[in-house]
């Protein structure tokens, strides 16, 4: 994503230390979608109680 105006870019990043943060988010979701018995495809936006 990259937001651009009179000259300047702004552009959002993200960077991980470690595999850590990434591993713990993911064992959260799989959690998550094996809770659900319904059969369907989840996004993330569900997934992290967004909507």
């Amino acid at each position: 994503m990259m937001f651009a105006k009179n000259m300047e870019i702004l552009e959002p990043t993200h960077r991980a230390i470690s595999r850590e943060s990434l591993a713990e988010g993911c064992i959260q979701s799989i959690k998550w979608v094996a809770a659900r018995k319904d059969g369907e495809v989840h996004s993330m936006i569900e997934v992290l109680g967004l909507c």
